[in-house]
């Protein structure tokens, strides 16, 4: 694709810059970015430095809870777990420190099989029970994802997780902006995702991003005075850094808007041989 008479343009982004909004960060241009009569505007995201400090666990997904079901009595548990990062051991550890004040009537032991990646809910009965007859995760529960426990997962002592637990909070950083793309989701439903960051580095470390296949996008926008960012994990919730930047550097590139030919149809045809065909003679 030409350019036509316009000079490509870089928009570096800081986050220290934004207006700040419940659901993204808006940015408000004094010279807006726009396209001259028969061009088009092209995207992409160029580079990013994202810093990994967004927790695990956020209000969200840090609810556990779970009831045990004795031949005396039940006794059930509700926790919300701090708004932080663990790691297998401290999870362990925090959990199993709960545990001993939380129960009257049992002993309750949380484990990890390194093996199968899988922790493990041991119960023991004691005070006026003498035996368990099952454990059951709570429907309320929201760190089934984290913790491999399934909502409404219910068995005897002991309990395995269904799923391998996952300390990570997201495999990837999606991009978004109110840009007019026609990318796809996973339900085939248009977003404005304009890049997928994998996250390949550690908790409190920066991900540097380059768009080394250098993947552009015609925009449908011809004038933009603004742009809204927001930065979103796997799950589609927003991610919170923390109060720590990131930044991020957009190429704007013009190219000429082409008119598509138009392709006659056999409709089409029909209807311009049927012109041509001389009128039928009067009686």
């Amino acid at each position: 694709m030409n350019n036509v008479s316009q000079s490509n343009q870089l928009l570096f982004v800081k986050s220290s810059q934004a207006i700040k909004n419940e659901s993204d960060d808006s940015y408000h241009f004094s010279n807006p970015i726009s396209a001259n009569r028969g061009n088009r505007i092209l995207c992409e995201l160029v580079e990013a430095e994202i810093p990994v400090t967004y927790y695990l666990f956020t209000e969200r997904n840090n609810f556990f809870s779970f009831t045990i079901t004795g031949d005396v009595v039940n006794e059930g548990v509700n926790i919300s777990l701090p708004l932080q990062n663990f790691t297998s051991t401290e999870l362990i550890s925090y959990l199993n420190t709960l545990f001993t004040t939380s129960f009257t009537n049992f002993t309750v032991i949380l484990s990890y099989n390194s093996q199968t990646l899988k922790l493990i809910l041991t119960v023991t009965p004691t005070g006026q029970n003498s035996s368990v007859s099952a454990i059951t995760i709570n429907p309320s529960t929201t760190c089934s994802k984290h913790l491999g426990f399934v909502a409404s997962q219910s068995g005897s002592s002991p309990l395995v997780a269904k799923n391998c637990i996952n300390l990570n909070r997201t495999l990837n950083i999606y991009v978004k902006t109110n840009l007019k793309l026609n990318n796809l989701d996973s339900h085939g439903l248009i977003n404005g995702t304009i890049s997928k960051v994998q996250v390949d580095k550690s908790s409190g470390e920066i991900i540097h991003y380059h768009n080394i296949e250098g993947i552009k996008f015609l925009i449908a926008d011809k004038n933009i005075d603004h742009l809204q960012i927001v930065l979103e994990d796997d799950d589609g919730e927003r991610l919170d850094l923390n109060g720590i930047e990131y930044h991020l550097t957009f190429a704007f590139l013009y190219t000429k808007e082409t008119l598509q030919e138009y392709v006659a149809t056999l409709i089409d045809k029909l209807d311009e041989i049927e012109l041509k065909l001389p009128e039928p003679e009067e009686e």
